[in-house]
């Protein structure tokens, strides 16, 4: 490969900011966010939050997904979206914002094997 190539692409890299959760991006799910939490329907609700928090995860953006999850209300869809989220957040390398998250998670046992996987970097 060229030199010129090896540069073009790093720079590429950096500009790009690599799979890094830009201004835009943050304020976006910040929008969505405040949208979800607005749906007056329960379900509906929990259903926007999941969506939302999910996607946060996916982009890394810990801060987030940990509102989204916070906010819903049923336990059960709670418990796993928060195990999901956590568990994508500790793959992403956030494990401070996988640990918040994790601890959503009612069920104390199930708690303990997220914060457990989390721990052990899996």
């Amino acid at each position: 490969m060229k030199p010129t190539t090896i540069v073009c692409i790093i720079v590429s890299m950096l500009l790009c900011g690599c799979g890094q959760t830009t201004t835009s991006e943050t304020s976006d799910f910040e929008g969505r966010l405040e949208a979800a939490a607005a749906v007056q329907e329960t379900g509906q609700r929990d259903d926007a939050l999941a969506s939302v928090a999910t996607d946060a995860a996916d982009a890394g953006n810990g801060s987030v997904c940990l509102q989204a999850v916070s906010k819903v209300s049923a336990t059960s869809l709670r418990d796993t979206l928060a195990e999901d989220c956590a568990l994508k957040l500790a793959r992403a390398g956030d494990s401070s914002a996988a640990y918040e998250v994790a601890n959503k998670i009612v069920s104390a046992s199930r708690r303990s094997d997220v914060n457990s996987t989390i721990a052990e970097n899996e």
